[in-house]
């Protein structure tokens, strides 16, 4: 019994370490103005894997040829739409970026600079799906209710192991 205990115990505190991992990595660097996105395709492969998580510092809307920015799509920033590209040629007079697809043969079309979200700190591969996910279906409430529960569960057992355990073995 003690056994199943001890495994019980530590199978539910690795979920919860994982969970609070996930959680984090998703909102924590929003308090430094760092915001996750989704990379949706494969027009910035190799350097951005489809369903990568990419962090973009909010603050650096100052960019340079090369830079890898996130900018919204048609109607700017508050379009919802976003693409993350590497910024191919600035016209400064028109005060336009032009981006490109490391992947894409031909370059996009010119954005105005205030379509800009800010540029790519860095990536993690393959955790932006699934982390939208999980936020999109009301995952993350789903997943912290359960952790609660399996969490009460362990202290419920644990109590329960040490009712049935004699004093002398405590």
């Amino acid at each position: 019994m003690k056994f199943l205990v001890k495994f019980f115990s530590i199978f539910v505190t690795t979920i919860t370490i994982f969970v609070f991992l996930l959680i984090g990595a998703f909102t924590i660097p929003r308090l430094f103005h760092i915001n996750p996105y989704v990379v949706r395709s494969a027009s910035m492969e190799p350097a951005l894997p489809t369903g990568s998580l990419v962090y973009v510092n909010a603050n650096d809307t100052e960019v340079t040829v090369g830079d890898i920015i996130t900018f919204g799509l048609s109607t700017g920033k508050e379009s919802g739409v976003y693409v993350t590209h590497r910024v191919y040629q600035i016209d400064t007079a028109r005060n336009m970026i032009q981006t490109k697809g490391d992947k894409n043969e031909e370059p996009d079309g010119f954005i105005d600079a205030s379509a800009v979200a800010g540029t790519v700190v860095f990536h993690i591969p393959g955790v932006g799906f699934a982390l939208e996910g999980l936020q999109e279906r009301g995952g993350f409430v789903i997943i912290a209710v359960s952790v609660c529960l399996l969490n009460g569960l362990v202290v419920l057992v644990h109590c329960l192991d040490r009712m049935n355990t004699p004093a002398s073995a405590q």
